[in-house]
Order: structure tokens, then C-alpha cells, then sequence
């Protein structure tokens, strides 16, 4: 029997810009739990709690650096050996519309979509038309008349990526896309993470970089004929946009609407996509939903 039901736990964050703002979310959850009943413990110490539940922003990945990575896996690897859980915050997959963070995703026991529980197995139109008003965005029709081909970059070394050498990806991206296309390529890297050796792909004819930190997302995708993405959140602009996916891993959020090979790329599929939205949209909560407790009430029946 555990000690406390929801262990949050502060020890997990790096001392970074946005640090008080993680502070902040975590703090939020943690009232809400207790609000909806649920004994709660925050903690800065780097010490295994006695818990049903750890909470922390974030995951980890191959290359493990710093001791709050660490403490994570710690935390990680002692609760799904013991048949308890984790509940890693992610960063919101409408994020090019929400720079305050107001919408979080939250799941159990993974942060990878093909692998967490987002309590989301009944989605309804409800809370996309929520997100749709407030972020005020829209998903618009397929398009079938774009031009470019935009192919989109994630963090080096970030856990996201499941320690896939992305250089050799988007090598060997290019070399596939030539087969079937001659339509220019525009290279788009993350914002927080843009690789020192980007440039060089400019070797492959008709491609291009984008810069990212003058050029956001949505400008990028203008115009674009398809998005290629290894597993980014990012993909999620992308269909929104109407501009057809190709995703390569199966940990992408779009994955249940992706083009899955780029021998397609002239031709892609363009399924239904307003039962996956409200599913993405139902892995998402709010700040005030967080601090009324609705999200422990959500994920209690798992617990």
C-alpha cells in the first residue's frame, strides 16, 4: 500500500529559463489532486517517494546527462517495476498557437503516443472545440495544389527521437524523396535545437533551410505540398493545415493519418481526420482543468 496517491516531483527539473513556469504547472496539479481527494506529496528531493503515482515534465532519452535526467529514469524504471505509474507532462501539440503553455498533455506510463494511457479512449468534440476557440485555430480541408515539400528536423539527441541518429535520417530521407519527386524541399530544424550540420544537405538538389528562428511553423507549411517527420509533435500543424503527413516512426501523433512511404509522396492519402483530432485534442488539459483537479478525477480509474 502506498503512502501517498500522487507524488509530485520537483527534483525531475532542470534550472533553466522556463524553470519557475515547470514549477508552476507542477504546483497546479498537485493542488487540483488534493482538491479532487487524493493524498499528495511535493517533493524537491532527489529520493524515490512512496507513491501510486510520480508526476515530473518531461521523460528521458539515450543520452542521459545532468542528475535530474537521471533521478527520472530513476523514478521511471522503480515505478514500472512495482506496478505503480508515472505521469510525464508534454509539451502541447498545438504549441505553435499556444506559446503560454495554457494546454499540457498528460498520460500514464509513457510519453510516446503509441504507448501512454492519455485517458483519452473515448474522445468527443467537446474539448477540440474548446482548444479550437480559445488558441483559435481550425482544421481546414486537404490540400491537393501545394508546391514544396517541407521536411522538418526534431531536437539532436532529444528523447523524442528514441536516440535515432538523425543526421543518417534525413540523409537517406533525401535520397528517398529524389527517387520519386523534383519538387523543392524546404529543410525546417527545431527552434531549440538547430543541427550544426543542416547545411550540408543543401548538396541534394532544389533544397533549401528555412530559417526557423526568423520563420515559424505556419509559414513553413504555406504553400507546401506534404510535411515529412520522423515522430515530431510538430506533425500535428502540419494536418491541421490540411497539408498531407508522412511520418516514419509509430510514435508520431499522426501516425493513424500518415503516409507511411514516400513512394507516395506524389499521390498521398488524405484520410478522415476528425475522430484522431479529438482524440489529440482529448490527451490535452488545461490550466484551470489542472487546478480544479479534473485531470486527477480523469486518470484516477487507471490508478
Amino acid at each position: 500500500m502506498a503512502k501517498h496517491d500522487i507524488a509530485v516531483c520537483l527534483g525531475t527539473l532542470p534550472k533553466i529559463k522556463n524553470h519557475d513556469r515547470k514549477i508552476q504547472i507542477l504546483n497546479t496539479f498537485a493542488q487540483g489532486a488534493k482538491k479532487a481527494g487524493a493524498k499528495v506529496i511535493t517533493t524537491t528531493e532527489k529520493i524515490i517517494p512512496d507513491a501510486k503515482v510520480v508526476v515530473m515534465i518531461g521523460w528521458y532519452g539515450q543520452k542521459i546527462s545532468g542528475s535530474h535526467i537521471q533521478f527520472r529514469r530513476q523514478l521511471i524504471d522503480h515505478q514500472l517495476a512495482h506496478g505503480r505509474h508515472v505521469m510525464p507532462i508534454d509539451g502541447s501539440c498545438f504549441k505553435w498557437a499556444d506559446n503560454n503553455d495554457v494546454w499540457l498533455r498528460y498520460s500514464l506510463d509513457s510519453v510516446f503516443w503509441n504507448e501512454g494511457n492519455y485517458a483519452n479512449q473515448h474522445p468527443t468534440k467537446h474539448r477540440w472545440r474548446n482548444i479550437r476557440q480559445q488558441l483559435n485555430i481550425e482544421m481546414v480541408p486537404w490540400n491537393t495544389a501545394g508546391n514544396h515539400i517541407l521536411l522538418c528536423l526534431q531536437r539532436d539527441n532529444g528523447w523524442q527521437g528514441k536516440g535515432f541518429d538523425q543526421r543518417q535520417w534525413v540523409t537517406s530521407t533525401l535520397q528517398q524523396l529524389r527517387q520519386y519527386t523534383d519538387r523543392p524541399i524546404k529543410l525546417r530544424c527545431h527552434p531549440g535545437s538547430i543541427s550544426n550540420y543542416v547545411n550540408e544537405f543543401t548538396r541534394f538538389p532544389n533544397v533549401f533551410v528555412s530559417d526557423c528562428l526568423k520563420t515559424d511553423i505556419m509559414q513553413d507549411l504555406k504553400n507546401a505540398h506534404a510535411g515529412v517527420f520522423y515522430n515530431s509533435s510538430s506533425s500535428v500543424a502540419c494536418a491541421l493545415t490540411g497539408v498531407p503527413v508522412f511520418a516514419a516512426e509509430q510514435s508520431a501523433v499522426t501516425w493513424s493519418i500518415a503516409n507511411k512511404n514516400l513512394n507516395q509522396i506524389e499521390n498521398p492519402d488524405r484520410p478522415e481526420r476528425i475522430e484522431w483530432l479529438w482524440s489529440v485534442a482529448d490527451a490535452h488539459w488545461s490550466t484551470d482543468q489542472s487546478s480544479n483537479g479534473d485531470i486527477y478525477r480523469q486518470f484516477a480509474q487507471f490508478i
